[in-house]
C-alpha cells in the first residue's frame, strides 16, 4: 500500500549526487551524454537520452494531480503555514488576516483573502 504523501519521508539530495545515481541507463547500462535537470520549487526534472537511444525522464516528486507542480512545493507551504499557525496567538491571527484581506475599493488586480 502506498505511503500518504504527507506521511512519506522526504529528503535533501545534493545535485552531483543525483548525477551520480543517474549517470547510466538503467535499461542498457549505457551512459547518458547529456543530463538537461530542470526545477520548479522543490520539484526536479532530470531528462537525457543513452547511447543506445533510450529515453529518461525523472522526476524528484510526484505532480499534483491535474497540474505540472510538485507536491512537495505544496507541502512545504502548507507545512510552513502550519507551523506558522502554532505560534501565533489567536488575536495574531486575526491581525494576520485583517492585513492579508484587500481593501473594499480594489476591482480590479490579484488579492489574497483568508476569508
Amino acid at each position: 500500500m502506498e505511503e500518504p504523501l504527507p506521511r512519506e519521508r522526504k529528503f535533501i539530495m545534493f545535485e552531483s549526487f543525483l548525477y551520480e545515481l543517474l549517470t547510466n541507463c538503467s535499461i542498457c547500462g549505457q551512459a547518458f551524454g547529456n543530463l538537461n535537470f530542470s526545477f520548479m520549487g522543490t520539484l526536479v526534472v532530470v531528462e537525457g537520452m543513452c547511447e543506445q537511444l533510450q529515453k529518461l525522464r525523472w522526476r524528484s516528486q510526484p505532480l499534483v494531480r491535474g497540474s505540472e507542480a510538485g507536491a512537495g512545493n505544496f507541502l512545504l507551504a502548507a507545512g510552513m503555514l502550519t507551523r506558522a499557525a502554532l505560534w501565533l496567538q489567536p488575536s495574531d491571527a486575526l491581525v494576520l488576516k485583517s492585513s492579508w484581506s484587500a481593501p473594499a475599493t480594489t476591482t480590479t488586480g490579484p488579492t489574497c483573502s483568508l476569508q
